[in-house]
């Protein structure tokens, strides 16, 4: 498969893209910098390729998404330096021209404060998610990343794609232990480590599970 990556720079992005090509996948990475792009063993026998451009702007989403069969989003923060509106822009970029591609399949990370109509906590998940609740109200900046995948959630609702929004609660470093916990409806941990994170993300790509459903991750 050919594997389309938004936010292919930072640390998920980097290592969804890692576990693509280990797998013997394709990629097609979006970056608004390549210098910032580490050198990746796994592309020595190539099977990697880079764009330069920005997630909002729609003429590098296209130019990103050719010849693709799915499309991941580790946007992460950081990409917010270009607005607040990086998530949803992509989004709605993508929901009208994945469609003119034929592709459907679209996993994206977003974050484990994002509420959505069927979440059913635990007393254990109400709990983080009154934790990143009240990060959230503390900051400006988190308030808006939050109205910005607030955004992308209602764009993906409305639109064509087989989508799945990933919400991790803490992001942590770490090797790969073992396959995380995904649950459709509430929250079962606190972190979750980078690596099995990402490779969430390829598998859920792959494997089409939980289509338009806002699903939790966390490591085990």
């Amino acid at each position: 498969m050919t594997f389309a990556i938004l936010g292919a720079s930072g640390h998920t992005g980097i290592m969804a893209t890692r576990y693509c090509l280990r797998c013997g996948h394709n990629a097609r990475i979006l970056v608004r910098d390549p210098n910032r792009m580490p050198a990746l063993a796994e592309a020595r026998n190539g099977g990697l390729e880079i764009i330069t451009g920005d997630a909002t702007d729609p003429r590098a989403i296209a130019e990103l998404i050719k010849n693709s069969d799915a499309v991941i989003s580790a946007l992460g923060p950081s990409d917010l330096r270009t607005g607040y509106k990086v998530h949803s822009q992509a989004a709605l970029h993508l929901s009208l021209l994945m469609p003119e591609e034929k592709i459907s399949r679209y996993v994206a990370v977003s974050g484990a404060s994002l509420s959505v109509p069927t979440d059913k906590f635990s007393v254990r998940g109400k709990f983080f998610s009154g934790v990143a609740h009240l990060f959230t109200k503390t900051s400006t900046h988190l308030r808006r990343l939050l109205d910005d995948k607030r955004g992308e959630y209602e764009i993906l609702t409305r639109g064509p794609l087989d989508w799945t929004i990933v919400r991790p609660p803490w992001i942590v470093p770490g090797d790969y232990e073992r396959d995380a916990n995904i649950t459709p409806f509430k929250l079962a941990g606190s972190k979750v480590r980078v690596t099995e994170l990402a490779k969430a993300l390829v598998d859920l790509a792959i494997d089409g599970r939980f289509k338009k459903q806002a699903v939790f991750v966390n490591s085990v």
